[in-house]
């Protein structure tokens, strides 16, 4: 049954804490409407209190006296609190919100001796109503701690995602797995992973560098970049034993470079070892009646050149200048040879045809 909302304007809603108590300390209420037209969302105010513990919240004109097929809330309290839920039967009613007790929590950290004393560590958890963070400065921690508590004084029931991080320093970030929290004196335990100290040398041959990072293949997430210094050597502190890619900027090309961490290692920048291009084409493009390209399509040569990275690809291509170029493709498992415009090779990501380079 569609829900009208309170053509007197106003929204009702009744706190009650979870010592039994109307509740008072809310510093902002949002209602979410869904009709046919799609979702409205309006922020409404504080306009007065009842003697039975009754809120008022005046209603914007642009939702007053309307019919809607659903109403949810998102509700802020003073005190850091987030709450979401649905009205349900007539808006007219007094919304009724009880707040779930509350519990101290712990949660003890290891792993910590190898991230320095720069900057800050912070814990985070997050559920469905929002996140709660605790932080504490890693030069405050005691000479030769390698653990810490993190505390959080007001956390619901329920289950949570942990994800420790730095914020300075090494600027490192981990996911810390799924916890639930289910009554007082909680304590949870984790343990920062071994972490390890990168250094990328860059010979001349890999021409000029603007910048480079690393892509993490476990939890898909660019580590934080490292600059080049005199020698061009880059350092990157901080990264769990796995493999990785090492993108690279340079002018006007980019290049990539698999990588394997397992221990504090030193490498020599080899070029991407990338001699072929996966090419990506969404339904739309494949559709045009002039596409030239096959998702799916494989290329490792240009004009009769093997190319053994992608900056060579495209310097290849464009030697051509006006004129077509030749591609030689691996498409459906047969080897053929297309005709590529120069046009082409200037189409991206809007036009809906991306180049991936990829393994040999």
């Amino acid at each position: 049954m569609p829900l009208e909302l309170d053509p007197q304007n106003y929204v009702r809603v009744r706190i009650t804490g979870a010592d039994g108590e109307p509740y008072y300390g809310v510093r902002s209420f949002t209602i979410h409407c869904r009709d046919a037209n799609g979702v409205r969302s309006q922020s409404l105010f504080v306009t007065g209190y009842g003697d039975d513990g009754v809120i008022w919240f005046v209603k914007p004109e642009a939702i007053a006296g309307k019919l809607f097929d659903k109403v949810s809330y998102n509700l802020y309290t003073e005190d850091d609190l987030s709450l979401a839920g649905d009205i349900s039967g007539d808006s007219r009613e007094i919304v009724e919100i009880a707040l779930q007790p509350m519990y101290a929590l712990t949660v003890h950290v290891s792993g910590l001796a190898q991230l320095g004393r720069e900057g800050k560590a912070q814990v985070v958890l997050e559920s469905g109503n929002g996140e709660v963070r605790s932080e504490v400065k890693l030069s405050e921690l005691e000479d030769g701690s390698d653990s810490c508590d993190f505390l959080f004084e007001q956390v619901q029931r329920g289950f949570y995602t942990l994800t420790f991080k730095t914020i300075g320093g090494t600027g490192v970030s981990f996911d810390l797995g799924r916890e639930r929290v289910g009554g007082p004196g909680q304590v949870i335990t984790v343990a920062i992973p071994p972490l390890n100290t990168v250094t990328i040398i860059f010979p001349e041959s890999a021409g000029t560098l603007s910048h480079c990072g690393m892509i993490s293949h476990a939890e898909e997430a660019i580590q934080p970049g490292a600059k080049l210094d005199d020698q061009r050597q880059a350092v990157f502190k901080g990264l769990p034993s796995g493999h990785y890619t090492l993108f690279v900027g340079k002018i006007p090309f980019g290049d990539v470079m698999e990588i394997e961490v397992k221990g504090d290692q030193t490498i020599t920048f080899e070029g991407s070892g990338m001699n072929r291009i996966l090419v990506r084409v969404s339904p739309e493009a494949a559709a045009e009646p002039d596409q030239v390209w096959r998702d799916g399509d494989l290329v490792f040569a240009v004009n009769g050149t093997r190319f053994s990275s992608y900056a060579d690809l495209m310097r290849e291509g464009m030697r051509a200048g006006d004129a077509d170029s030749t591609f030689t493709v691996v498409r459906a498992g047969q080897e053929v040879e297309i005709t590529v415009p120069p046009s082409v090779l200037r189409t991206g990501p809007d036009e809906g045809v991306r180049f991936v380079p990829t393994h040999r």
